[in-house]
């Protein structure tokens, strides 16, 4: 059985991980074996967006973590993530 992690963003097209597209890999990889563990940043998200709208919702405050939790039906088995886990990312994105 492998061991897989998948970090979060949240929940939203446009200001998080896209559901679709999460729900998807998290249902395949449960279908594999594997033991999977969500992980999320404890932090606020940047933005957040009106998706009737497209616009960027002014004044409105929203948590990774809790966003993540709530819309993959994760609640307290999520694993907070450092905030430094952002920068480890992005160094394996500019490399690639």
């Amino acid at each position: 059985m492998k061991n897989i992690g998948i970090v979060l963003s949240g929940c939203g097209v446009q200001d998080g991980s896209e559901i679709h597209e999460a729900a998807l890999t998290l249902f395949f990889l449960d279908r594999t074996g594997a033991k999977v563990t969500c992980f999320a940043p404890n932090k606020e998200q940047y933005h957040v967006i009106d998706h009737y709208t497209g616009e960027v919702q002014g004044g409105e405050n929203r948590q990774v973590l809790v966003e993540s939790a709530a819309a993959y039906m994760l609640g307290p088995t999520i694993s907070k993530v450092a905030v430094g886990i952002e920068k480890l990312v992005q160094k394996i994105v500019e490399v690639e």
